[in-house]
């Protein structure tokens, strides 16, 4: 599992990730920063974070401790966008949380719900 705020904290991992969820997670921490600050605390100032689930203890980590309110088997995010991968397809699951903190939840399609398979848009300019 991976977690980010910022370019920042992107650029101390290592992510051992297809290059292509790479680039949408270094676009989607470039948009958070330019929007919201690289100095956030990604934890609770404006903006959010990313995470990147591997696996499903990964997403069940996540559900505990970010998404513990949320139905992920319902339609409880606001958008669904498909990174196209070489490898098995990713999806960036985006759940926000009031007006100006989200949090963009990266896993593989084999992770995702029906709910979120049937929701999946290319990403803009793909």
């Amino acid at each position: 599992m991976y977690k980010f705020g910022t370019v920042e904290e992107l650029k101390k991992i290592n992510l051992k990730l297809p290059d292509e969820v790479c680039k949408k997670a270094f676009e989607v921490a470039s948009m958070l920063d330019e929007h919201f600050g690289k100095d956030r605390d990604v934890e609770f100032d404006d903006g959010g974070f990313v995470f990147i689930a591997l696996n499903k203890s990964d997403l069940d980590y996540c559900k505990k401790h970010y998404l513990e309110n949320v139905d992920i088997e319902s339609i409880f995010f606001e958008d669904v966008l498909i990174i196209e991968c070489r490898q098995e397809q990713y999806l960036d699951v985006v759940f926000f949380y009031g007006y100006d903190y989200g949090i963009n939840l990266f896993i593989p399609i084999s992770l995702a719900t029906e709910k979120m398979r049937e929701a999946a848009v290319s990403w803009p300019d793909d």
